[in-house]
Parts: C-alpha cells; sequence; structure tokens
C-alpha cells in the first residue's frame, strides 16, 4: 500500500538524520504525499535543523522513496526566508508551513518558525514600479529576440518562448502580490490569479503551430505590459 510505502520511507530517513547529524534539533518531513496530494511516484522533502554551523543539501532514496533533505540551522533558515520573499517564491516557508514535525515539536522556537513560516508562505512581495517596469522590458527584449529569428532557427525560438512564458508566469503574481506557487501548481492558480494570461498560456502549450505560438506570445506581453487593456506593444515607454 502506498501509505504503508511512505511510513517506511519516513522512519529510514528520521533514522538516517539521527545518526548523520547529532546537533539535530527537528526534523520537519513535507511534500505532496504530506499535503495529501501525492501518488505512489511522489518524493518527501525533508527539512532538518541543526545548531551547527554548516548548511547540506542531501538526496537518498527509502524504501524506494525519494528524499530531498534539507540541513540548516536556524540563522540558514531565517536568511532563507528574507531571500526568498525577495523573490516572490518562499520555498523554504512553504515546505516548513505544509511540513509535520516528526522530532523535536516541542521546542518554542520550532512552534515559532512553523507560525512565521506560515506567514510568509502566504505574503506576496510588493515590488516597486520600477522593479515591474525592469521585468516587463526584460519580456519585450525577449520578444523582440523572437520576432527576429522565428523565421530561421527554430530551435532558438522555442526556446526563447519558454523563456517568455516562464517569466510572464512569473511577473503575473508578482503584479498579483500573489507568492509563486510550486511548479505543479503554477499554471493552475494561474487561472484563478489571471485568467487572461491563463487562458493564453494553456493556448499557448495546446497549438503547434510555430507562427500562431509567437502571435500568442506577443498577446500575452501586451496583456502584461498595459493596465488598461490599450494596445501598446511595440509603442511601449518606462521610466526607470
Amino acid at each position: 500500500m502506498i501509505k504503508d510505502k511512505y511510513i517506511i520511507a519516513e522512519k529510514e530517513a528520521v533514522k538516517y538524520v539521527i545518526d548523520n547529524f547529532p546537533k539535530v534539533t527537528s526534523i520537519i518531513i513535507g511534500g505532496s504525499v504530506v499535503r495529501k496530494e501525492g501518488d505512489i511516484n511522489s518524493d518527501l522533502d525533508i527539512y532538518v535543523i541543526h545548531t551547527d554551523n554548516f548548511r547540506k543539501r542531501v538526496f537518498k532514496k527509502f524504501n524506494e522513496v525519494p528524499c530531498d533533505f534539507f540541513v540548516n540551522n536556524l540563522s540558514h533558515i531565517d536568511n532563507y526566508f528574507k531571500e526568498e520573499y525577495n523573490k516572490n517564491r518562499p520555498v523554504t516557508a512553504d515546505i516548513i508551513s505544509t511540513g509535520k514535525v516528526v522530532y523535536g515539536n516541542e521546542t518554542p522556537e520550532i512552534q515559532s518558525l512553523v507560525e512565521k513560516a506560515k506567514v510568509l508562505a502566504g505574503t506576496g512581495y510588493v515590488a516597486s514600479k520600477k522593479e515591474l517596469n525592469l521585468k516587463k522590458i526584460e519580456l519585450m527584449t525577449i520578444l523582440e529576440d523572437i520576432n527576429d529569428i522565428f523565421q530561421k532557427d527554430y530551435e532558438t525560438t522555442c526556446y526563447l518562448m519558454q523563456n517568455l512564458i516562464t517569466k510572464a508566469v512569473e511577473l503575473s503574481f508578482l503584479k498579483a502580490r500573489t507568492p509563486l506557487p510550486r511548479i505543479k501548481k503554477r499554471l493552475k492558480d494561474l487561472l484563478f490569479i489571471q485568467p487572461e494570461i491563463g487562458s493564453k498560456i494553456k493556448e499557448f502549450y495546446r497549438n503547434h503551430d510555430l507562427l500562431i505560438k509567437v502571435r500568442i506570445s506577443e498577446q500575452i506581453v501586451n496583456i502584461l505590459l498595459d493596465e488598461n487593456n490599450n494596445p501598446k506593444l511595440w509603442d511601449y515607454t518606462e521610466d526607470l
């Protein structure tokens, strides 16, 4: 059974941590299985909090379950909270806030950490006008490159369009002051916060005609450039 497979994996992973990180104070296990969204192919995210000075990332399998270990002290985690807030992608806060504490739950520091993570996981970065303008200009630059080469370099055009779509999604969440979700949820959540962009991106991926994909890319950028639905593409100015 799936449940039994992960119970065994969790026990073996916790034993590995205790055996190999003598200054561990807490272990938090997260991932789609813990959030009850996973299946037989899901992995486990294991946050190891210790009092030592080093950071470490470890990838191992226990009972055929991939396990991704994040080993940090509280100071490291606090730095991650700040850095990831500024990137609008609270990875650490998300793992800690949605995970379960399987070791060290009695410590006030860990209880406080989990509460802080819950707040940060739902707090979007407030970008300045200049930051938003720079990201819009970045999209315009990529689009300009696409239009320059799409008739002569198919592979690079595809690469550039994927880059544009990725940045368009990130900008959509940033403009909405909503934290960027994990990749597996990103396009689905985008349909709620920016339905027009979300629908265009679905159309982009479902279409196989290169020219149509280029035109959809233009439409996506146009929507993100303009706040009032007035066409401004190729007639666009921003203050920096």
